[in-house]
């Protein structure tokens, strides 16, 4: 009968994933997320209509045979105040520029915007997209939110059979504003 019991425990940790996630925040992007693993850190500067601008990257990658999600990343940029501004900007502006920022992530990597819904996030209209890439062997996983200046772009990346995970809605509902 013991025997029993120890096997049958040990199934049951062998099937039960119990990942303790790590809360990481960003003073400088004035933001905190729940992520698998702290993330690496990485900038880049490009070059826009608004000028050149920092774009900060902190992403972990998943490991596919233990975590639904191959990729986890949030970004920021912040643009002229007086250009890209939520309190400025009109509904349809402000569509307008999701859209173009969901199809620009899009083509980068050579996908297809295959959903998009409106959100509301902390009081700010926001945007999910989904966007199927590889020849639909995955899912990218985004939201935009432009708070004021900044844009903040959560994604994650999920081979197309473990897309809509809880690991992701994990992810997303864990995002966290801090104050200035």
């Amino acid at each position: 009968m013991k025997l029993v019991i120890i096997l049958l425990t040990f199934t049951l940790l062998a099937f039960t994933t119990t990942t303790d996630w790590e809360i990481f925040q960003s003073e400088a992007g004035r933001f905190q997320i729940e992520m698998p693993e702290l993330p690496a850190y990485n900038s880049q500067l490009l070059d826009t209509k608004s000028g050149e601008l920092d774009l900060h990257i902190y992403m972990h990658e998943g490991d596919a045979d233990i975590d639904d999600n191959i990729l986890y990343m949030v970004t920021y940029i912040d643009y002229p105040e007086d250009q890209i501004n939520s309190e400025m900007m009109d509904k349809e502006a402000l569509v307008k520029f999701y859209n173009g920022s969901a199809q620009g992530a899009a083509s980068s990597m050579s996908g297809r915007v295959t959903e998009d819904t409106e959100v509301e996030v902390f009081g700010y209209e926001a945007r999910n997209y989904r966007i199927d890439y590889l020849e639909g062997e995955a899912i990218m996983q985004m939201q935009i939110i432009l708070v004021k200046n900044r844009v903040y772009a959560l994604q994650t990346i999920a081979l197309t059979q473990n897309d809509k995970n809880a690991a992701q809605n994990r992810f997303f509902n864990s995002l966290e504003l801090l104050s200035e």
